[in-house]
C-alpha cells in the first residue's frame, strides 16, 4: 500500500516541530537566564548604591547632630545670660550693674543661625535617586526628618531676626539703653573673639567703659519695665531654640542608628560598596 501525501507530510514535519520545540525552548531559557542575570547584576548595582548612599546620609545626619548639640548648648548658655540679666532687672536694690550683667547683656545680643547638613538628602530629591532606598519605613523616615526640621529651623530663624535682631538688638541697644561691652572672648568663638581683640587693641588708651545709661534711671521709669519685656522675650526665645534644637538632636540620633543598621544590612548585599568619599552617587568634581 503506498503512503499518502498525509502520511508523507507527517513524517516530514514532525522532527521538524520537534526540532523547532527544542530550538524555542534553549531561546527562551536563553533570554530568561539573561534577564535573570541582568535582574542580578542591577539588583546588586542598586545596591551598592543604596549602601553609599545610605553610608552618605548617616555621614550627613552626624554632622547635624553635632551641630544641633552646638546650638543646644548656645542656646542654653543664652537662657543663663537672659535669667541672670532679668533677675538684675527685676531687683530693687540700687547701684551699678554688676559686670556679669553686662557681660550677660552683651552675649544675648548675639543669635546662632540653625542649620542643616542635607547635601546627600537634596541629591536624592534632584536625581529620583530616593527611590533606590529600597525600606519604604525608612525612606519615609528619612524625608519626615528632613521636612519637619527644615520647616522648623525657618521657624527658628525667623523668631532669631524677629526677636534677637529687631527686638532686642533695637529696643534695649539702638536705643542706647545699653552699650556693648567689648568682650576679649565672647563665648569662646573664633570670629568674636577676634573681632574684640582688635577693638581693644584699636581702643587701647581711649576706650572708656562707662555703665549702661539704663542703670541710671530710677526704677519707676517705664524704659525698665520694656527692658523687662524685651529681655524676657529674649530668653524666651533661646528657651524654645534649645528645646527645639533637643527635639531634633533625638530625631538625628534615631534617624542616624536607622540608617546605620540599614546600611550594615545593604551592605552585606553589595560587597562592592565603598565608604563616602565626600561626593553623592553620580556627582563630578566639575568639567
Amino acid at each position: 500500500m503506498q503512503p499518502t501525501r498525509s502520511d508523507r507530510s507527517a513524517r516530514t514535519w514532525g522532527p521538524r516541530l520537534r526540532w523547532f520545540g527544542a530550538e524555542f525552548l534553549v531561546v527562551v531559557t536563553g533570554v530568561l537566564v539573561a534577564i535573570a542575570l541582568n535582574a542580578w547584576y542591577q539588583g546588586r548595582r542598586d545596591a551598592t548604591t543604596e549602601a553609599t548612599y545610605l553610608a552618605l546620609l548617616s555621614r550627613d545626619v552626624e554632622r547635624t547632630v553635632a551641630d544641633l548639640q552646638e546650638a543646644a548648648a548656645f542656646e542654653r548658655s543664652q537662657e543663663m545670660n537672659g535669667l541672670t540679666a532679668y533677675r538684675a532687672f527685676s531687683s530693687r536694690r540700687a547701684g551699678p550693674e554688676p559686670d556679669s550683667v553686662r557681660v550677660a547683656l552683651t552675649q544675648l545680643l548675639v543669635r546662632r543661625t540653625a542649620t542643616l547638613s542635607k547635601a546627600t538628602y537634596e541629591d536624592l530629591l534632584s536625581t529620583g535617586n530616593l527611590s533606590l532606598i529600597s525600606d519604604r519605613a525608612l525612606r519615609d523616615r528619612i524625608v519626615r526628618f528632613y521636612d519637619e526640621s527644615t520647616t522648623l529651623t525657618d521657624i527658628l530663624n525667623r523668631n532669631n531676626a524677629t526677636f534677637v535682631d529687631g527686638l532686642y538688638n533695637r529696643t534695649l541697644v539702638a536705643s542706647g539703653l545699653l552699650l556693648p561691652k567689648v568682650l576679649a572672648d565672647p563665648f569662646g568663638g573664633r570670629g568674636l573673639s577676634l573681632a574684640d581683640s582688635l577693638l581693644l587693641e584699636g581702643l587701647r588708651g581711649g576706650y572708656d567703659d562707662e555703665p549702661d545709661p539704663l542703670w541710671s534711671l530710677p526704677r519707676e521709669d517705664p524704659a525698665w519695665a520694656r527692658a523687662r519685656s524685651v529681655l524676657l522675650t529674649r530668653t524666651t526665645t533661646a528657651a524654645v531654640s534649645r528645646q527645639s534644637d533637643e527635639s531634633m538632636l533625638e530625631q538625628a540620633h534615631a534617624l542616624k542608628h536607622a540608617l546605620d543598621a540599614e546600611r550594615r544590612r545593604v551592605g552585606a548585599l553589595a560587597p562592592d560598596s565603598t565608604a563616602p568619599r565626600g561626593r553623592a552617587p553620580g556627582e563630578t568634581n566639575g568639567p
